[in-house]
């Protein structure tokens, strides 16, 4: 097994964070000397346009999935994170921005409410459309938690408030905007973000790798969960088990591109996901789906892998249908006849109805030495944590936690394993929240 690789991505995004800082330092601290209440506020306010800037850039940057990324991180799922994070971050910096400025340009309070809305100055204006609509975005996105199909185009939006803001920039006077490395490097990011924007909106269809598929069989495992194989057209998608692909269905009604874990081993030849009823999308998917349906593959994305860590004892905790990416490792571990591991699965749903692969894993069990299916029910036994799995595991601390499930869950866990000394380096988790 591998050590699991250092990543530097974060440290890379507060390298270019900390440039408009010493920029700014440098051109601006003559300005706030002496050092007067109004000075200091207008000087914050500007950082925090530049910083914004170039947060809000990065940001559209992550969301591109460019392959040479995600080299920097821990994979897609831990792209999308840092990238809810900063856009947070960004919003607030820059809905600041404006307001920290207003004891440069209002002499009143009534002006400084005008200042806020449409007026005569085109640079102003631009910089007061970008804010009203990322406070529009940020609304719908945080808050009102639209359906998927609807937070894809909501978010397109993103990129025109770039836009606009990069106009802005580059049209107001300032001093500070005077210095040609300055304005080179807020500018420079701006650029680089809005064309990040573009590929992903408009160009990544033509320079990405799809792999055609036709489903082959859907699976109904229950009321609200299917299993879709898929056999390949011409080429395989080379991937390593627990990764995930994104998918779009050539079926009216189906073609939007979602992720999907997979849930077949690599070495298989059908490749495999597993479709829960989560939503409008999965439940049309699950309903009219058809077979011979052409599949469009991009992908892999995803570094969740029993094999990362040198640690081969294990433990394995799946919530719903976050039981996919085990599947895919079991069946690779079947393959590849390891021995030495000492994993345990606890499959954690409601009641045993919603067991749809325990009959699989405890087949599995059988031909993996080392390998034990601990099935949990909720309803019974109430939420999986870290006393309930030392029921059945007596030192826990010389384990590698893996977990796939909903968000809250996973998090709820990692508390709780941390409480109970357990390295936040050694919980591996997989979670879908974008």
């Amino acid at each position: 097994m591998k050590n699991k690789e250092k990543k530097n991505g974060v440290y890379l995004i507060i390298l270019f964070l900390i440039f408009p800082i010493i920029f700014l330092y440098f051109i601006q601290y003559k300005y706030i000397i002496p050092f007067s209440f109004e000075n200091i506020i207008v000087t914050l306010g500007e950082l925090f346009g530049l910083i914004g800037i170039v947060m809000f850039s990065i940001n559209l940057i992550l969301s591109a999935r460019f392959s040479f990324i995600n080299k920097l991180f821990h994979g897609l799922s831990d792209i999308y994170k840092k990238h809810n994070i900063l856009g947070q971050i960004a919003f607030i910096l820059l809905l600041f921005h404006p307001i920290l400025l207003l004891p440069r340009y209002t002499p009143s309070l009534l002006d400084a409410f005008s200042f806020l809305f449409i007026g005569d100055s085109l640079a102003i204006n631009l910089g007061i459309v970008s804010i009203w609509l990322m406070i529009i975005l940020i609304i719908l996105t945080l808050f009102l938690k639209p359906k998927y199909n609807i937070w894809k185009i909501t978010h397109k939006f993103f990129g025109l408030a770039l836009f606009l803001g990069a106009l802005h920039v580059y049209l107001i006077p300032s001093f500070i905007m005077d210095n040609v490395l300055l304005k080179s490097y807020i500018l420079g990011f701006g650029i680089i973000g809005i064309l990040a924007f573009l590929y992903q909106s408009i160009f990544k269809k033509y320079f990405t790798r799809n792999y055609k598929y036709i489903v082959d069989n859907v699976i109904h495992l229950s009321e609200k969960v299917i299993e879709i194989n898929m056999k390949p057209y011409d080429k395989k998608i080379n991937f390593n088990a627990g990764q995930f692909i994104f998918i779009s269905f050539k079926q009216k009604g189906l073609s939007e591109v979602h992720p999907f874990s997979i849930s077949s081993s690599p070495d298989d030849e059908l490749l495999t996901i597993t479709v829960k009823n989560l939503g409008d999308f999965t439940k049309k998917l699950i309903n009219e789906l058809n077979n011979g349906t052409i599949a469009m593959v991009e992908g892999p994305y995803g570094i969740f892998s029993y094999n990362i860590i040198n640690n081969e004892k294990q433990i394995w905790i799946a919530g719903g249908i976050g039981v996919t990416p085990f599947v895919s490792f079991a069946k690779d571990l079947v393959k590849k006849k390891t021995k030495g591991l000492k994993i345990t699965l606890f499959y954690c749903v409601k009641n045993k109805e919603e067991s749809v692969y325990l009959t699989l894993l405890k087949d599995l069990e059988n031909k993996i030495d080392g390998f034990f299916v601990i099935p949990f029910y909720s309803r019974i036994n109430g939420h999986i944590n870290s006393s309930k799995i030392k029921q059945n595991i007596n030192n826990l601390s010389d384990n590698d936690f893996f977990i796939c499930a909903p968000p809250t869950m996973i998090q709820s866990l990692r508390v709780d394993l941390e409480d109970n000394n357990i390295h936040r380096l050694r919980i591996h988790s997989e979670e879908f929240n974008f």
